[in-house]
């Protein structure tokens, strides 16, 4: 049971820090459709 818990934290911590870098990757993007669109 401990092992599983253990599995499934380590899975979500990759997936946090997937999701981290994407939405790092996109914040410049983010940034110039704000600025092409203001």
């Amino acid at each position: 049971m401990g092992i599983f818990v253990y599995e499934q934290r380590k899975f979500f911590n990759r997936y946090l820090s997937v999701l981290v870098a994407v939405l790092e990757a996109l914040k410049p993007k983010r940034v110039l459709l704000a600025n092409l669109f203001s």
